[in-house]
């Protein structure tokens, strides 16, 4: 195992003990927010998209995307602009990643197999992801949920990454335009522009790197997706107790 795959290991494995087994919360600061987190850093992403209104603007001529994260504006010129490009380390394997963050997701949930269990007693849900198991378990069996921090929106979530979506979109109205000139497609969400530009204008395909399998997708998340339905035959049952239903997920062939 390469020092890279080891240090991504570790740091997932040192997040999933501080915020599962050891509890470390950090709070955001805002005054009357519950809002929780298991990283110092995202309680600053939180308090900037959340609490105050800074957006930092797209220097590009031309681009009017708009950003409550420097790290997300850097990103979005790296990917939209200079099409920047993470390859996976492993030899053999051609997949390529607009994040640095997703190159280590993949080295860990689909070469070395990495997962991560759910703590509760008797679920065996297990998660590619350490910040899955938080989702998983706040949602499921903890029911917490995150409310609209504008007066008089009674709206509640179950991640509190959609209570800024909800504010960006609901209340704010804020819209990523596509910057490839001529298009006039507008997206609610930042990561859809990503997509969109990759999908429609760059013709980007994602291969599943399993010996024999030919498919193709436009998104990676749709590669997961191929993964836990047609490979790992993964499905999620119904937390309830006494109900039987086993869902599998919805099929895209895209």
């Amino acid at each position: 195992m390469n020092s890279v795959t080891l240090s991504a290991r570790t740091d997932h494995l040192v997040l999933y003990k501080n915020s599962i087994h050891d509890k470390i919360q950090c709070p955001c600061p805002g005054e009357s927010c519950d809002a929780m987190f298991t990283q110092i850093g995202r309680v600053k992403r939180h308090v900037d998209g959340v609490h105050s209104s800074v957006h930092y603007p797209c220097p590009v001529k031309g681009c009017e995307s708009m950003f409550t994260q420097k790290g997300d504006l850097k990103q979005h010129v790296d990917c939209v602009h200079n099409n920047v490009r993470y390859p996976c380390p492993v030899e053999g394997c051609d997949a390529m990643f607009t994040q640095i963050g997703g190159v280590k997701q993949h080295v860990d949930g689909v070469h070395n197999n990495v997962r991560f269990p759910c703590p509760v007693e008797g679920c065996d849900a297990m998660f590619t992801q350490k910040g899955s198991v938080i989702k998983h378990v706040d949602s499921v069996h903890n029911n917490v949920r995150h409310p609209c921090p504008v007066e008089g929106c009674d709206a509640m979530f179950t991640q509190k990454g959609d209570v800024k979506k909800h504010v960006d979109v609901i209340h704010n109205h804020v819209r990523y335009p596509c910057p490839v000139e001529g298009c006039h497609a507008m997206f609610t969400q930042y990561g859809n522009v990503k997509q969109h530009v990759e999908s429609v204008h760059s013709n980007v395909r994602y291969p599943y790197p399993v010996e024999g399998c030919d498919a193709m997708f436009t998104q990676k998340g749709s590669v997961k997706q191929h993964v836990d339905i047609v490979h790992s035959i993964v499905r999620y049952p119904c937390p309830v107790e006494g109900c039987d239903l086993i869902v599998q997920p919805e099929r895209k062939c895209t």
